[in-house]
């Protein structure tokens, strides 16, 4: 936070005119100080360098955020940009964690200089890149803060071919040469020849002959191509035991036999897969009365990765999901038993926090976390390629070669034991992709039956989840401590509750499920909306609705009186693709539908938003005689079940109140009988009394527990419920619903 206000006063300072040569003159005086400091021990992220780098680190951002927009400004500092730039460069601390700074000052501060003047400093900056990854090469033991570093010199590395790839072009020759030397010299690790090699392939696009990009690309994936060989040979592809073997799995580190490059081969070969088919968009630099390719097979790329996805990407994921499902517990060794359980990265993410470079997980070996972490990656770099082929060679012809038959009979059948954290990867790496890029002639061939196999595996296991969750939560057993444990890093990380850490999991895929169904259902209107009614009103901002959307999701304004939901209604409409799955019926009609009412009553807020919008754009669809007569008894039987679960919700009143023939007075009555009538309204309002007793009462810590949105183990006060002597007149769906209502 401080860091952005920050910015944003600079931004500011400058925007009005008021000292920005002066605001520099301290930034070039502050970055001579920090380049001569150097570290006389090794630093941790509490020394004083190091804080002094991170932020410096964010001022060259804010100064980049400055100089976007502002042509004038950056010809003014032009002098002394570069003669910061060239400190930067030159400053070699000797410490990992600081160059780790230096490197994304980099990567993010100082680009605009290089910019300003690229003749002058593209070779210092690509000197310092290959110096560092050198240096770092040579590193005996390779600490997580080596290899931070390593990585964010990658990154450098690729933003530079991204930006000044017509500058770099001409000297592509020597630096895969320089690339080659690293190489033999065993001084660059497989995950960064992976990243050497996106550069090289953004570099190669803008060559305007087709056949040499063909010939170096061939050039660039040969040692991708002698791993799968040896892949292949070992049987690692054919079946989970032997991937297992291949992997060591069954083995641990100190077993003479364990290869550690052999995980390291797997990801790499799906890294390079997976940046040849990102970056594979024919250049727009041809040269002149060149032909275009007349088919797929003419890319440039084709040959080399389309037997790739058969032979490696496909049977990876299907091998992996299949590891993750536990099938090969018997086959694991003691020493990797923690494999299956959740990995530090992962922990860390879903608590919140920044990874630390020193982070251990209790009990278990390093190599596993590495090994988790590895495997990971390989999942998620194989499930992009199956998105990025359709999106670079076609929808129709990769269901013309069979490519679309193989992914539905091994992507989805393979994820029936995932937990919900692994599940993920289907939604964002295949599904939402093809969504965004199936044009509407191949909705019926190649996206519906993505969609169909997905949405109903995943709902399938978001329904039991939440089941599970609900049953967990009447029975207890879990203590706020130990949620605040796994949410915010308090308590012993060793005895977090199963129970705790599967709500998670659900919450994440929800959320993941919500986008993939608004992603559907919904899209933002071409015109711009007017707020009231009659005359030219004032007109609906996008952006200011979308900002405030997010606002309602975390939970930080309401739905009445901001007017924030009439603002997004007016903005949005039913998408395309909704409308052809809902005047088309079938079961992916049916399944929105469900998916849709059901994700109302899921224990999370962001995915009841998110619902209440799709619910509120389609359910007039209900009017208008398009559904069949099951579907509509079901979407009513999970609005019955929202309602009785949750009818104070305002969120939940705005979508029934949408109900033809429905009124107030008629939601009112209906809730009382759902809700018991008086008596239960009675035990309603002394439970909220209780509660503002005891938050006159809490403070500090213990009022931050039970602000919390999921308490297992709050005292007792819900009166016990006596038998009903009463009896109510049985009310229907039709005289509920209906214009002649009983009610």
């Amino acid at each position: 936070m401080f860091r952005n206000r920050l910015g944003i006063m600079l931004i500011r300072m400058c925007q009005k005119g008021a000292i920005p040569g002066n605001a520099f003159d301290q930034t070039l005086k502050l970055t001579t100080t920090l380049t001569q400091q150097f570290p006389s021990q090794q630093c941790d992220r509490e020394s004083p360098l190091y804080l002094e780098w991170d932020g410096f680190v964010s001022v060259m951002e804010s100064w980049t955020n400055v100089m976007k927009s502002d042509s004038e400004l950056r010809d003014l500092l032009r002098e002394k940009a570069v003669s910061l730039a060239r400190l930067v460069l030159n400053y070699d601390p000797g410490d990992a964690l600081v160059l780790c700074c230096v490197l994304r000052c980099m990567n993010s501060g100082l680009l605009w200089v290089v910019d300003i003047d690229p003749q002058l400093l593209l070779q210092p900056y690509l000197q310092k890149i290959f110096s560092c990854v050198e240096s770092l090469g040579k590193v005996e033991s390779k600490t997580r803060k080596v290899m931070a570093a390593q990585n964010i010199a990658m990154q450098c590395f690729i933003k530079l071919c991204s930006q000044f790839g017509s500058l770099l072009l001409p000297y592509l020759p020597q630096l895969y040469e320089q690339y080659e030397t690293a190489v033999k010299q065993d001084i660059i690790s497989y995950s960064m020849r992976a990243s050497f090699i996106e550069g090289f392939v953004i570099l190669n696009l803008l060559r305007p002959d087709l056949e040499q990009q063909r010939v170096f690309l061939r050039q660039l994936m040969q040692d991708a191509s002698t791993v799968l060989r040896e892949l292949q040979r070992c049987g690692a592809l054919s079946s989970l035991e032997g991937l297992v073997r291949y992997l060591g799995i069954h083995t641990s580190p100190e077993d003479p036999a364990f290869c550690p490059d052999h995980r390291a081969q797997l990801c790499y070969v799906g890294h390079v897969v997976s940046v040849v088919l990102k970056n594979s968009v024919l250049p727009s630099n041809r040269q002149p009365g060149q032909p275009l390719p007349a088919s797929p097979e003419q890319h440039p790329s084709y040959q080399l990765t389309v037997p790739l996805l058969t032979q490696f990407v496909l049977p990876v994921i299907q091998l992996l999901h299949e590891l993750w499902s536990g099938k090969a517990k018997h086959l694991t060794s003691s020493y990797f038993q923690h494999l299956y359980q959740l990995s530090i990265a992962e922990k860390e993410i879903i608590r919140g926090k920044v990874l630390s470079y020193s982070a251990s997980q209790p009990g278990q070996g390093e190599g596993t976390s590495q090994m988790q972490n590895t495997l990971v990656s390989t999942l998620e770099v194989c499930l992009q390629c199956v998105a990025n082929s359709f999106s670079v060679f076609g929808c129709q012809h990769m269901l013309d070669i069979g490519f679309v038959d193989a992914c539905l009979k091994t992507i989805f059948p393979s994820t029936a034991g995932l937990d919900c954290w692994k599940m993920r990867g289907v939604i964002r790496g295949v599904t939402l992709p093809l969504v965004k890029l199936c044009p509407p002639e191949m909705w019926q061939s190649v996206l519906l039956p993505f969609l169909l196999q997905c949405c109903h595996t995943v709902f399938t296991k978001l329904r039991q989840s939440w089941e599970e969750i609900e049953e967990n939560k009447t029975s207890a057993g879990v203590s706020a401590e130990q949620i605040e444990g796994i949410m915010y890093g308090a308590g012993d990380e060793g005895e977090i509750s199963q129970e705790v850490i599967d709500e998670q999991f659900a919450i994440v895929l929800s959320r993941d499920y919500a986008s993939l169904i608004e992603a559907v259902c919904m899209t933002k209107k071409q015109v711009e909306g007017e707020k009231g009614g009659e005359g030219g009103g004032e007109k609906c901002d996008s952006g200011e609705v979308e900002e405030e959307m997010e606002e309602v999701k975390e939970g930080g304004a309401g739905w009445r009186g901001s007017g924030i939901r009439d603002k997004w209604m007016s903005s949005h409409e039913i998408a395309p693709l909704a409308s052809h799955l809902l005047s088309s019926g079938g079961a992916m009609c049916e399944l929105l539908f469900i998916s849709v009412f059901s994700g109302l009553s899921w224990g999370d807020t962001r995915c009841a938003h998110t619902f209440t919008n799709i619910a509120g754009l389609i359910i007039m669809k209900v009017s208008t005689g398009l559904l069949p007569v099951p579907v509509i008894g079901k979407l009513f039987e999970q609005v019955l079940v929202v309602a009785q679960q949750s009818n104070s919700v305002p969120l939940l009143q705005n979508v029934l109140i949408q109900l033809p023939g429905n009124t107030p007075e008629k939601m009112r009555a209906f809730h009382n009988l759902l809700s018991g009538g008086e008596t239960a309204q009675l035990c309603k309002r002394r439970r909220v009394k209780f509660r503002e007793l005891v938050s006159g009462l809490c403070q500090g810590h213990i009022s931050e527990v039970y602000k919390r949105p999921v308490v297992f183990d709050l005292p007792e006060i819900v009166f016990k419920k006596q038998a009903k002597t009463e009896t109510h007149e049985p009310v229907s769906l039709a005289s509920l619903f209906g214009e002649e209502s009983a009610l």
